[in-house]
């Protein structure tokens, strides 16, 4: 690395430094994610808050609710990873989603299958869960959904875990398939969440 390569901006806590090729391509970037190994003194709580601060997000922005991001506990991310399937974190979050959104109301499921129709997949995830937010807060069938409801089915996660294996996703969507086997609209409504969340899978296999 040479000095030269890089920008000097002087920040509040120190001094950050951007390659000066990479400064037009800044503009295009939605997000950055921050490898933290080594950096943090303590990164054990960080990787929890993360987990529970994806789902409040994203299930916030999929039902147009505000929720806290302390939606979900230690103790069930720790089930999530204690069944062996879970070590990607993306994982625990997709089951943790899944298990939620498959619980709403008949109503509000169809409403929100519509969304998803509407929107479509293609774009960026950031782009459509944007879209999504702003589609989800103008439904009336979702306006009830709020902090108490998501958290009393955030209290059912538990005897969910038990449920689940090694195999991690692939058993999630068996134990959901098999808890709303009598729904005969389910199936589709669930392979639609799952392509919104999943958009380049295969999502039938």
């Amino acid at each position: 690395m040479r000095r030269t390569d890089y920008l000097v901006i002087k920040l509040g806590s120190g001094r950050a430094y951007v390659r000066r090729d990479s400064v037009s391509r800044i503009r295009s970037v939605e997000g950055i994610i921050f490898d933290c190994d080594g950096v943090l003194i303590d990164v054990r709580g960080s990787y929890n808050r993360a987990i529970s601060k994806s789902v409040a997000y994203i299930l916030g922005a999929m039902t147009g609710c505000i929720l806290p991001e302390g939606l979900i506990s230690d103790q069930i991310i720790y089930r999530f990873r204690g069944t062996g399937g879970f070590n990607n974190d993306w994982d625990t979050v997709y089951g943790v989603l899944m298990f939620m959104l498959s619980g709403l109301p008949r109503e509000a499921r169809g409403r929100l299958a519509r969304i998803i129709e509407k929107i479509g997949s293609s774009g960026s995830p950031s782009k459509r869960l944007i879209l999504m937010r702003r589609e989800a807060e103008k439904e009336a069938a979702l306006r009830f959904l709020d902090k108490s409801f998501f958290s009393e089915l955030a209290g059912k996660l538990k005897e969910f875990t038990d449920l689940l294996d090694r195999t991690g996703r692939r058993s999630v969507d068996r134990a959901l398939a098999e808890i709303h086997g009598d729904d005969e609209d389910f199936p589709a409504f669930y392979s639609l969440i799952r392509g919104f969340l999943h958009p380049t899978e295969d999502v039938g296999r």
